[in-house]
């Protein structure tokens, strides 16, 4: 009864206190909900699904790092300084430190400035990082055994499977080895070499080693020497701009490692080889140090400058790459090539310590 005449009296106080009530309500409703929300936030990080609003750019530009860079990655590459050395300097495999502060200084070239707080401090950005990199490597490489390989060498992607006998085929060995008696296989194999002969102004002159990579970065069709201009989808050479950035040191030394593994018995593309015990790793360094240390040589800068042309010409963004020239042109440029001083900073080094040097066999 009084609650009746308290209503009727003081209808003014009675309003004010429902609306204090209903303020309150919806106070204490939001709090809950944020709460859910920060929960739900925690159980999905702790669970590796949801990290930040940069997550796909980082995935980008890791897949890129592994096919341009470098194909692994340590942790130890993460969550330091940018180190005073630059990528590309000629002190950069002087020593096992000056190594790892190049891969530091790579890493810093490739992330963007406002991704730079996440790379020196963020143990999910290296995570992420490190975890596509990982990804980006085996998914290439199994592609290139299963349809690019077949293109270049001939035969089925079976001839390339982990099962497959590669190590009893001789075409193979003549790939892999200047004496095919030898149970071990050199750094610097025929492959690597335009003629399957060893000269070192040719190292790395080779169409296996452009096929690789135009299949790569192009699809496997542009392998194809009667590929014709037409319409296509987009490719990783388009989604990373690499007619801007133009073909890396890394990206050489990639396909160089690659050509050799896929014709190899070993099973898994590893830092070292499950069944010839090759250090994979350790020689993609080596190529890697001869085409950094060496880039101002007249044979270095003349590679690059080939593997531009055949990878980047000809491929506008929507249209089918072309073969890469003729032989014609091919023997130009070897020809010229061939006429260097032979004493030429660069090719004493590539002909030297690296070709005599071998890796474990069976």
């Amino acid at each position: 009864m009084e609650q009746a005449v308290l209503t009727t009296a003081n209808p003014q106080v009675l309003q004010a206190s429902q609306l204090r009530e209903r303020k309150l309500y919806k106070e204490n409703i939001g709090q809950k909900r944020k709460i859910k929300s920060l929960e739900k936030g925690q159980v999905k990080r702790r669970r590796g699904t949801v990290t930040s609003e940069h997550d796909e750019e980082i995935k980008d530009i890791a897949r890129k790092f592994a096919i341009m860079g470098e194909p692994w990655l340590d942790d130890a590459s993460f969550k330091q300084e940018r180190p005073a050395m630059s990528a590309d300097s000629s002190e950069r495999y002087k020593s096992t430190q000056r190594i790892a502060e190049g891969i530091i200084a790579e890493l810093y070239d490739a992330v963007p400035t406002k991704l730079l707080g996440m790379l020196q401090n963020e143990n999910h950005f290296k995570d992420l990082f490190i975890h596509q990199v990982n990804q980006q490597r085996s998914s290439t490489v199994l592609r290139i055994k299963r349809e690019i390989a077949p293109l270049i060498f001939g035969g089925n992607a079976s001839r390339f499977a982990a099962n497959y006998d590669r190590e009893s085929e001789a075409e193979f060995q003549k790939l892999l080895k200047f004496d095919t008696s030898s149970h071990k296989y050199p750094k610097l194999a025929p492959i690597l070499y335009p003629d399957l002969k060893k000269n070192a102004k040719k190292l790395f002159r080779c169409l296996i080693l452009v096929k690789i990579l135009k299949g790569t970065l192009w699809g496997p069709s542009s392998v194809e020497s009667n590929a014709s201009s037409r319409v296509r989808p987009k490719t990783v050479g388009h989604k990373w701009n690499i007619k801007q950035s133009k073909i890396s040191p890394g990206s050489i030394a990639f396909a160089a490692i690659v050509a050799r593994f896929v014709v190899l018995p070993d099973t898994e593309f590893g830092p070292v080889g499950d069944r010839t015990k090759i250090k994979y790793r350790d020689d993609f360094n080596e190529y890697k140090k001869i085409l950094i240390e060496k880039k101002n040589s007249k044979s270095i800068r003349s590679l690059f400058s080939w593997y531009n042309t055949a990878l980047l010409d000809n491929h506008g963004e929507d249209t089918q790459p072309q073969d890469d020239g003729s032989d014609k042109d091919d023997n130009e440029i070897q020809d010229a090539l061939d006429q260097l001083d032979g004493s030429e900073d660069g090719d004493e080094q590539a002909s030297g310590d690296h070709s005599g040097s071998e890796s474990g066999g069976n």
